[in-house]
């Protein structure tokens, strides 16, 4: 059965993987101009505070960026389709039932992960990735809340792929 639950995880991974692909440039191109403005300032003080701005837009555009990519990788794991998961129109009415929802709980979350993070990395860096493994559960939980608000707004339902039904023989441990 590990295999079907591994095999249901590879069309939003790769529907996240293509639209992180799109990032790569514009990231690319922010730290371009971080380093640049650094270099050329000498280390005055206007240098470092455009560097620090720059990189709080940074910051930001990923935070909405990540907002962004919630719609997609909900169709993409409901439905289990890949040619569906860019939707473009239901991304769109997604946002506009459920898109401020979207973007207060998100805050809410980053704001809470930010700190488990933190005292993560001071657990000998290891605690950091525990801290990213519950945050990614919580989030799918969050996630699948936005669908259900969105259906009770009057969204368009998908085509949710049938769950893996149970193994024929169960394992009975003693």
């Amino acid at each position: 059965q590990f295999g079907s639950y591994l095999e249901r995880g590879i069309i939003p991974f790769v529907v996240l993987l293509i639209l992180n692909l799109f990032m790569i440039p514009v990231v690319l191109v922010w730290e371009a101009l971080f380093l640049i403005v650094l270099v050329a300032s000498h280390g005055a003080a206007w240098g470092i505070i455009i560097a620090a701005i720059l990189a709080i837009f940074l910051v930001l555009f990923s935070f909405l960026i990540g907002i962004l990519m919630v719609a997609f990788m909900i169709r993409a794991s409901l439905e289990g389709n890949f040619s569906s998961a860019f939707n473009f129109r239901w991304v769109l009415d997604f946002y506009k039932r459920v898109g401020w929802v979207v973007f207060g709980n998100m805050l809410l979350l980053q704001l809470m992960v930010i700190p488990l993070i933190i005292v993560g990395m001071c657990a000998l860096y290891f605690g950091a990735f525990v801290a990213m493994a519950y945050f990614q559960l919580v989030s799918w939980h969050v996630w699948m809340q936005f669908y259900r608000l969105y259906l009770v707004r009057g969204g368009t339902p998908l085509n949710i792929k049938p769950e893996i039904p149970p193994s024929a023989f169960p394992v009975v441990m003693k």
